[in-house]
Formats: structure tokens, C-alpha cells, sequence
């Protein structure tokens, strides 16, 4: 069981980097950081979540990227 939440928490902090580049390429202004590629980031670390047998503190990071999603690309439109 310790190898199937291993998984899912590599695959949920892959998600997690993904919404974090986006943002911080953004906010650099090098490239345009895609709302719409943070946001499927996002939308795949919640499927992710949902099927992960043991997700405590996890769910956090979640909600933290959701944030950081909506005050980025709020502030830019």
C-alpha cells in the first residue's frame, strides 16, 4: 500500500511543479504563463487526490496552488 500513495505523491508533486511554472513564468514575463495549463494542472491533482487512499497534508498544497492560481491570473486580467 506504502508503494500505490508513494506514486500518487510523485505524480501529485509533478502536478503541483506544473501550476508553480506556469505561475512563475508569469510573473517573470519570459513567457506568458498559461492560466488554462495551470488550471489542467490543477484539475488532474484534484482526479489524482481523489483516488489516493491516504492524502493527509497533501490536500493543502492543493488548495494553496488553487489560490496562487486565482490571485496570479486574477491580478492580470
Amino acid at each position: 500500500m506504502s508503494e500505490v500513495i508513494s506514486a500518487y505523491s510523485i505524480i501529485l508533486s509533478r502536478y503541483i511543479s506544473g501550476i508553480k511554472e506556469e505561475i512563475a513564468l508569469h510573473n517573470d514575463g519570459s513567457r506568458f504563463g498559461e492560466k488554462i495549463n495551470a488550471e489542467y494542472y490543477l484539475d488532474l491533482a484534484k482526479k489524482t487526490l481523489a483516488l489516493m487512499p491516504d492524502s493527509d497534508g497533501i490536500e493543502i498544497e492543493i488548495d494553496r496552488a488553487e489560490e496562487e492560481i486565482k490571485r496570479t491570473f486574477h491580478q492580470s486580467q
